[in-house]
């Protein structure tokens, strides 16, 4: 559980930019975002923070966690899951400064603005942008240390079943077991589906396991990360299954992109954007030449390099400056 510390500074920095936002409140509706400002873990609920309130509206399911898990908040009960646009219009009312009400622009559908439309007749509705996430961007100390767990997590059950990832066994089978040893390690759940790739599927990044049976001399693609405290991990290893020696091609591969890795590593620093270390990558495979450059792939094919992971396994954002923290 995160700090109640913690928790009323995130509510102070979302108050802080009410007004650069030109907005007397913010309606907090995506989930990843009610949590991160509210301490909340239950599927459904809004966040309504005002310059002097702070309010989470959630349903009778989850009336006793929204208790103990935000002392910081009112917590209002929706009479049902319907309800919620009710307990808006009366909190409106009872907060009658709020002239402008900002919402999650890129978070809200068109259907649920027609609802706040249709129901929140007596504040104008502003679009807002990145206020919660801007706050999420940087991590505090206690961030750090969750996602340092949740990387211990799965970094230890993938070294206890290693083992296992040898010619003869199901991308799927190893999957299983990879999941299930981090589940017993302390995972809440995965950070995202596990990736097992192997041989002539080890090229597609976003592979689902299958029944395909490992060979000798495959490629095999672990991409795997575990969900702990609400925080995720996101970490990705590539083998060589033997008996079999490396062939030439495979060592160029392997090499190639190792170096590319470790020059992009080296060059991170406050001040850069991920499409700056990203290029840093594939600046060193160009450079190669096109005979080494042919053994990896064709430049629109190499994913994107950077990644952010925190509270979720989240997009890539290539243009976002990187600071300390971040």
């Amino acid at each position: 559980m995160t700090a109640i510390s913690s928790l009323a500074a995130r509510v102070d920095g979302v108050r802080a930019a009410l007004a650069a936002a030109e907005v007397d409140a913010l309606l907090v509706m995506e989930m990843v975002n009610v949590g991160y400002v509210t301490g909340f873990t239950g599927s459904a609920g809004y966040a309504l923070i005002t310059g002097d309130a702070a309010v989470l509206i959630t349903d009778a399911r989850y009336t006793l966690r929204a208790r103990a898990e935000c002392p910081h908040f009112e917590v209002v009960i929706a009479s049902s899951s319907g309800g919620y646009m009710e307990v808006l219009k009366a909190q409106m009312a009872a907060h009658p400064s709020v002239k402008t009400l900002g919402f999650e622009g890129s978070r809200v559908t068109v259907s649920q603005h027609a609802h706040l439309t249709k129901n929140l007749e007596t504040v104008e509705l502003k679009s807002t942008e990145n206020i919660v996430e801007g706050l999420r961007a940087v991590k505090d100390a206690g961030e750090i240390a969750a996602i340092q767990h949740a990387i211990i997590v799965a970094e230890e059950a993938f070294q206890s079943v290693k083992g296992l990832l040898k010619a003869g066994i199901t991308e799927r089978d190893f999957a299983i077991e990879l999941e299930f040893v981090m589940r017993r390690r302390g995972a809440d759940t995965m950070a995202f589906e596990t990736i097992v790739a192997s041989g002539p599927q080890a090229a597609h990044p976003h592979h689902r396991p299958n029944d395909r049976i490992i060979q000798p001399g495959d490629w095999v693609t672990v991409d795997w990360g575990a969900s702990v405290d609400g925080y995720c991990s996101d970490m990705t290893r590539t083998y060589l299954i033997g008996p079999t020696s490396a062939t030439a091609e495979q060592v160029i591969v392997y090499d190639t992109v190792l170096q590319a890795q470790r020059k992009a590593i080296a060059a991170i620093a406050p001040g850069k954007n991920g499409q700056e270390i990203d290029a840093i990558a594939r600046d060193h495979i160009t450079a190669l030449g096109p005979k080494a450059k042919q053994h990896v792939l064709n430049e629109a094919d190499l994913m994107a390099l950077c990644r952010q992971v925190g509270e979720a396994h989240a997009a890539a954002h290539a243009d976002h400056e990187i600071r300390p923290s971040l």
